[in-house]
């Protein structure tokens, strides 16, 4: 006979976005040895695509202000796809950086959720 499992110690690799409705706050999965898919949707569309050179200088910028090396940046019209690779304290101060900087220069832009990451492995995920 089998012992039945009542917790599933099995390790998420994805945080955050709509993931995170009618869910418990638990701690965000984080590699700093591995690049991190990161997510950050709007509320309103073309708010990004058309403010598309500044969006990218703003990350840019904070980027290399608070050491995150970012691998890819893609804007679309309401959502922000990054590849990004970090320590966690420094992950913490970019995004808030990065999110309240982008609020305050683009006019009416507010975010849906919080941003979703998954950790990417260096093949073709990544």
């Amino acid at each position: 006979m089998k012992q039945l499992k009542l917790f599933s110690m099995k390790n998420t690799i994805e945080f955050g976005g709509s993931l995170l409705a009618g869910k418990r706050k638990t701690v965000r999965p984080f590699d700093s040895t591995k690049p991190l898919h990161l997510v950050l949707k709007a509320t309103n569309p073309f708010a990004l695509l058309q403010n598309r050179k500044g969006v990218e200088q703003i990350i840019s910028k904070y980027a290399t202000k608070l050491g995150i090396h970012v691998y890819d940046i893609a804007v679309n019209a309401d959502h922000i796809h990054l590849v990004i690779r970090g320590r966690r304290e420094l992950y913490h101060r970019w995004i808030r950086a990065v999110t309240s900087v982008l609020v305050r220069k683009i006019a009416g832009l507010k975010w849906k959720f919080r941003p979703y990451t998954r950790i990417a492995d260096w093949g073709r995920a990544f």
